[in-house]
């Protein structure tokens, strides 16, 4: 072998010797706080890394039967040391978690998985074994139990979980771990208000709870302090809830904890039994095709704010659902799609929910005087006990619709113009004028009074009078049209302003122009309009239309309406 081999291997040998070094220097170590724990205890499982900094850490595969507390860290150090004449640096991160046992038995916590400089690592090379065991003492003072769980609902179906615990010792603290708290996957909490005396309570040394008090009730023979934890829950989907033990925690105060001293406490736990909840789908068979998904035995109301309208006026229908149901979650009928109100228009719906009672109001606009009621409103059900579907619907309401034609009769005006008549068009010549004199003065004053009486006399017998109510209504027309659309807020407003600015030129009530085809009207009657005039027309009701029918129903640009109008009032409309 010739000096440059052996020259590259001692280079090569000189390279790698650092870097095995530094691999070297870097320490993984993770472990549990303890392997024997009482039921109810915690333990934390520690993480430590030595010789760098850049390392992060996966979280654990979740064990059943353990509750995961957050990943505290990381927490960095860094220490110095002098030895032999030179300074050394070490650095270390450390993590940390609690893990709190919720029954009784073994468990195999597998290897931790952390990106150490960039490379992957599992430590502990073999799983971490705990055991837990069963707290028989905390079990004669203290108990938790569920009450009246169903093992059966339907999806969209509500179910309450009704929790009680509680102890015979005084002073202390309390603490829950439960599993499934906050969120369970495949169910919904439906709010239901909290009700008074509600006290807060820790879970799972996270979150906290309402729970309400009860009256004491005795134990084996001991009066103990119970408590209530109530949900309501909507099952989301079909398939199995599984509800895991849930553990009751009582702290005994031993010793306070002070300035000087640190507290002593000693716990008490009690265990409750795991269940579970089949969730079955609504069935296909006998389903209405306009079913929107009410599940529940409920029940229906109505109310109207008035039952006596003219037409082209507004009545608030507002219709009540409640009982014991997804009130919150199913879609609420489409009067524009129901039978028997075709001569309504529905200017606008408010959806509201008040805990077990879904309640929706609809401005109706009746456009006809022929309505005599409103119609009622239905809706399917699916009622989980008889396992059906029932319809519900509302009673009709008797209402009486005005119409509002003209009280004086007569034909409308061709324009707001007046004519004079019986005026000479000629002027009359400078020559034999003489001078006034107060006689004729007084004579000039009652000819002009009586001219102004025949002038009015011929105006109303030719033409009707134009302080009649469906002239002044005429002539205010464009007016109020301008007024009406500053102040709307929405096209469905914008759409009733057009309407009666319409009913009031022509001598018609608003509701017969509400969604009346221009084109359609204009061919019908002969009426003459140019086709650019008709587009235009036609072009601002349907985007009134679409707007109004939306869920948005925000206003369109109120120029385009006032320019329709002016035009129209210039044509003679």
């Amino acid at each position: 072998m010739n000096s440059r081999v052996l020259q590259g291997i001692f280079w090569a040998l000189a390279l790698v010797a650092p870097l095995n070094a530094a691999q070297q220097g870097v320490s993984v170590q993770v472990n549990l706080s303890r392997a024997l724990v009482k039921l109810g205890n915690e333990l934390h499982l520690q993480i430590h890394v030595d010789g760098t900094r850049d390392a992060r850490v996966d979280l654990p595969p979740p064990v059943e039967g353990l509750i995961y507390g957050p990943l505290a860290g990381p927490q960095i150090s860094q220490v110095q040391e002098f030895q032999g004449g030179r300074v050394t640096s070490r650095i270390s991160v450390e993590w940390a978690m609690s893990i709190r046992p919720t029954r009784v038995g073994e468990f195999e916590i597998p290897p931790i998985s952390l990106e150490v400089d960039g490379k992957m690592v599992r430590a502990p090379q073999q799983a971490m074994s705990l055991r837990v065991i069963q707290d028989l003492e905390g079990a004669t003072h203290c108990f938790i139990e569920s009450l009246d769980v169903p093992t059966r609902v339907f999806e969209g179906e509500p179910f309450d979980l009704d929790l009680r615990f509680g102890t015979d010792l005084t002073a202390g603290e309390v603490d829950l771990y439960l599993p499934w708290w906050p969120s369970h996957r495949g169910v919904l909490e439906i709010k239901t208000g909290n009700p008074r005396g509600t006290y807060r309570f820790p879970v799972n040394d996270r979150h906290e709870a309402s729970v309400t008090e009860l009256d004491a009730a005795p134990r084996n023979g001991v009066p103990f302090r119970v408590f209530q934890l109530a949900r309501r829950y909507i099952a989301t989907r079909p398939g199995t809830l599984k509800f895991d033990t849930a553990t009751f925690q009582f702290s005994e105060v031993i010793r306070r904890s002070t300035v000087f001293a640190q507290g002593r406490y000693k716990r008490y736990h009690a265990q409750s039994e795991p269940f579970q909840i089949e969730v079955l789908p609504v069935p296909e068979k006998g389903r209405p095709l306009d079913w929107t998904g009410a599940v529940g035995e409920l029940t229906t109301q109505r109310r109207v704010d008035r039952r006596d309208v003219d037409e082209g006026g507004t009545i608030s229908l507002t219709v009540s659902w409640f009982g014991r149901g997804n009130t919150e979650f199913f879609d609420a009928p489409d009067l524009k799609r129901l039978t028997g109100f075709e001569d309504f228009r529905v200017l606008g719906v408010e959806d509201s929910h008040f805990s077990d009672e879904r309640r929706v109001t609809y401005d109706l606009v009746p456009t006809s005087s022929k309505i005599t009621e409103i119609p009622p409103v239905p809706m399917w059900v699916f009622s989980p006990t008889s396992e059906t579907f029932v319809r519900v619907a509302t009673a009709p309401v008797a209402v009486r619709v005005r119409s509002v034609g003209d009280p004086e009769g007569g034909l409308p005006l061709a324009g707001d113009e007046l004519d004079l008549f019986d005026v000479h068009p000629d002027p009359t010549s400078e020559e034999g004028l003489a001078p006034l004199g107060a006689g004729r003065l007084g004579g000039a004053a009652v000819s002009i009074l009586g001219l102004w009486f025949l002038g009015r006399t011929l105006i109303r017998r030719h033409r009707g009078d134009p302080d009649a109510p469906r002239a002044r209504r005429r002539r205010a027309a464009l007016r109020q049209l301008r007024a009406a659309l500053r102040v709307s807020g929405s096209a469905s407003e914008q759409s009733f302003a057009l309407a009666r600015f319409m009913g009031d030129r022509m001598g018609e009530p608003a509701g017969a122009w509400l969604g009346r085809d221009v084109a359609e009207w204009s061919a019908l009657t002969g009426t003459e309009l140019e086709e650019g005039l008709l587009e235009n027309w036609s072009d601002i009701c349907a985007d009134l239309d679409a707007s109004a029918w939306s869920d948005a129903d925000q206003p369109i640009e109120s120029s385009r309406m006032v320019n329709l109008a002016q035009t129209l009032c210039a044509k003679g409309f």
